[in-house]
């Protein structure tokens, strides 16, 4: 095979390969895994604002005290919630920019991170919310049934407070892995695109 021949080669390689690459890319802009995270991200926005601001109301509606405190600190968990879901969201909007300017397998990898590690973090930071939140829900029921505005008489009856921590108990691990199973409907089979996306990159790499 002469020199020419091995030149001609090469560059029928090189073509096959970028073929194929933006093959895969044009898969991937039809499917639009990212954009459907950048979307769910946007609900998951929303609803941040929308429970914010129910859990804010309900404070101006109960006077006792450590009910107030609890739906205060469940308000601020929201606040932090949306701020971290805002940057996570900025984050994925500019590294699915950069995918037009060519850096594709770059991009899509640091997308996959940056949504992993965010679920991790706000999953291990719900874990602490969960009890608050229970407790929250517990004393407004109580309030509701006992049928008396005295409600930290109640409250602070044995028998009370001893429900109140089996509910805990119960409700905080049922909680945790409900969110897991909200987030794989919310994002996980997107995640899944796109790191099936990633493997056929990798191969083609």
């Amino acid at each position: 095979m002469d020199l020419q021949e091995v030149w001609k080669k090469l560059n029928e390689d090189k073509l096959s390969k970028t073929t194929s690459q933006v093959s895969l890319l044009s898969n991937f802009k039809s499917k639009h895994p990212v954009q459907k995270l950048i979307v769910a991200l946007q609900a998951t926005l929303a609803f941040s604002i929308a429970f914010g601001i129910l859990f804010f109301v309900l404070i101006f509606f109960y006077s006792y005290w450590l009910l107030q405190i609890l739906l205060g600190i469940i308000v601020i968990a929201y606040i932090w919630f949306y701020l971290h879901n805002k940057n996570i969201y900025k984050k994925l909007k500019r590294e699915w920019e950069s995918t037009l300017s060519g850096n594709v397998h770059q991009a899509l990898q640091s997308i996959y991170k940056i949504v992993t590690d965010s679920s991790r973090l706000q999953e291990r930071a719900a874990i602490f919310i969960y009890p608050i939140s229970i407790s929250a829900g517990y004393l407004i029921g109580l309030q509701g049934g006992s049928g008396t505005n005295d409600i930290e008489a109640v409250f602070l009856k044995k028998e009370i407070l001893l429900v109140l921590l089996g509910t805990i108990i119960v409700f905080t691990p049922l909680c945790y892995f409900l969110s897991k199973w909200m987030y794989k409907v919310s994002f996980g089979v997107y995640l899944k695109q796109l790191k099936n996306l990633l493997e056929n990159l990798n191969k083609e790499g």
